[in-house]
């Protein structure tokens, strides 16, 4: 994915796997779906795992048009944070 924007504010287009997004805050993302027709995850845990519904883990299925009516069979990979301190202009 690609983050445009945090918070309002236009960034340079940064390329993410993975994105830490606390409460309050904004990413406008572009999502390229160029993958072979499947079922994928779309995971997003928080730091407060132990203080939040289901361990912290909101998650839900993309589903490609023509795939089988099922889970995905992936398991979460390691959580990388970007740097993204570079993508924002000053203001």
């Amino acid at each position: 994915m690609t983050i445009i924007e945090a918070d309002g504010i236009e960034t340079v287009p940064e390329t993410v796997d993975s994105l830490p997004v606390l409460a309050g805050q904004r990413y406008p993302v572009v999502v390229y779906a160029n993958q072979p027709v499947d079922n994928y995850w779309v995971r997003a845990p928080s730091d407060f795992a132990n203080q939040t519904f289901a361990g912290g883990l909101s998650q839900a299925i993309l589903r490609y048009n023509g795939a089988p009516d099922e889970d995905p069979m992936s398991t979460p990979g390691p959580y990388k944070l970007p740097n993204l301190n570079a993508s924002i202009p000053d203001i």
